[in-house]
């Protein structure tokens, strides 16, 4: 089985969250979605995408799907995962804790 590696594309502050996780992110908005677009097509790589994200690529979104596995989350923290660390450790699979 190949290696994938795993990149985070979101609004800033999931971008943020998911970075000090050591998780690569980009930022998007309407302005970047091409640069970021450009930036991730071809590669092979566990997208985790925010449905804002996926709702600012449109269809590119859909074809990023052609190399990569897309799992999309939640902007925000919501009825399901009341905190930003509980939609982390669904996503990655790990608990985040502080020392």
């Amino acid at each position: 089985m190949e290696k994938r590696e795993v990149i985070m594309v979101g609004g800033e502050q999931p971008a943020i969250g998911f970075r000090l996780a050591g998780i690569p992110s980009y930022a998007i908005t309407d302005d970047t979605a091409d640069a970021v677009y450009q930036e991730l097509k071809g590669r092979k790589a566990i997208l985790i995408m925010t449905q804002k994200a996926a709702r600012i690529l449109g269809e590119r979104a859909g074809k990023l799907k052609s190399t990569s596995m897309v799992v999309t989350i939640p902007e925000q923290p919501d009825e399901q995962y009341t905190s930003v660390s509980e939609i982390i450790k669904n996503t990655i699979g790990f608990e985040l804790k502080k020392y």
